[in-house]
């Protein structure tokens, strides 16, 4: 069985349009399928509750691995309402939470 999850350890890169991706599983992402991927694990840190709560994009980068990656999906998620920037910093928005709490 293929685990689909991502470990902050693992390098997340993101293709272009016309490339794919191996998942690790001998299967390929699009890159629809790699921006949820990477929402994913960005969505997770700002929800973890051992993590800081509010973090700079600097940190989010540092702890997710790609900038380009982490500006884009932060983009989506402030679009999707997930979450806030303020004075410089990213925080899970209180429906982020609340999907959070439904989902377990």
């Amino acid at each position: 069985m293929c685990d689909d999850s991502l470990t902050f350890d693992e390098e997340i890169y993101m293709p272009s349009n016309t490339q794919m991706q191996e998942d690790g599983c001998g299967g390929l992402l699009g890159a629809a399928q790699a921006e949820t991927r990477i929402d994913d694990v960005v969505l997770s840190t700002l929800l973890d509750a051992q993590g800081a709560g509010l973090w700079s994009m600097e940190e989010l980068i540092r702890e997710v691995g790609e900038r380009v990656a982490v500006e884009d999906s932060v983009a989506r998620l402030l679009r999707a309402g997930l979450a806030h920037r303020c004075d410089g910093f990213v925080l899970a928005s209180r429906a982020a939470f609340e999907y959070a709490r439904i989902a377990q």
